[in-house]
C-alpha cells in the first residue's frame, strides 16, 4: 500500500523531545544531593532498600501513563529516587569487599552487568511485543525484590573497610 508520502525523509524531533530529556536527566541531581547529606544519618541499607522499593512503585505507576506530561514526571521521579540506591550500591560495594580484591570484584561486577544489559534489552525488546505492561511489571517486581534483599547485607556503617 502507498500512503502517498515519501518514507524516506524523516521528521525533525520537536524541541519537547530535548526538554523532556533534560528534565528526565537533571532529576538525578536531587537525589545525588540528598544521598551525601543522608547516607551517614539514615544507613546505606535502609537508603538502598526504600530507594529500590520506591523506583520499583514508580516503575509499577508507569503502567497507568496516558498522557506525555504524566511520563515526564513518573520517569523524574524515578530518576530521583533511584540514584540514592544505585549510590549506596557504590558505597556499600566499596565497603563490602576487602582492599585487596575490591578491584577484581568491581570488574567482574562490572562485566556481569553490561551483559545483563545487553540481556535485559533483549528480554525487554521481547516482552514488549507481548505486552507493554509486562516488562514494567518485571521491571517493578526486580528492583522491589532487590530492594528488599539488599536488607540481609551486613551493616558497614562506621566499619573499618581494610
Amino acid at each position: 500500500n502507498d500512503t502517498g508520502t515519501n518514507s524516506s525523509e524523516c521528521e525533525s524531533p520537536s524541541n519537547e523531545v530535548y526538554v523532556e530529556s533534560f528534565l528526565t536527566s537533571i532529576s538525578n541531581l536531587p537525589g545525588n544531593i540528598l544521598s551525601i547529606f543522608i547516607v551517614e544519618k539514615v544507613g546505606r541499607k535502609p537508603i538502598l532498600a526504600s530507594s529500590m522499593v520506591l523506583s520499583g512503585l514508580s516503575v509499577f505507576f508507569l503502567a497507568f501513563v496516558t498522557q506525555r506530561w504524566q511520563n515526564v514526571l513518573i520517569s523524574c521521579l524515578f530518576g530521583a529516587i533511584s540514584v540514592c540506591g544505585f549510590n549506596m550500591l557504590d558505597v556499600l560495594q566499596t565497603e563490602l569487599f576487602p582492599t585487596h580484591v575490591r578491584s577484581t570484584a568491581f570488574g567482574m561486577q562490572t562485566g556481569v552487568a553490561r551483559i545483563g544489559a545487553i540481556l535485559g534489552n533483549v528480554i525487554f525488546g521481547q516482552l514488549v511485543d507481548v505486552n507493554c505492561v509486562v516488562p514494567m511489571l518485571l521491571v517493578a517486581s526486580l528492583l522491589s525484590f532487590g530492594g528488599l534483599s539488599s536488607l540481609a547485607l551486613p551493616n558497614t556503617t562506621g566499619m573499618d573497610i581494610h
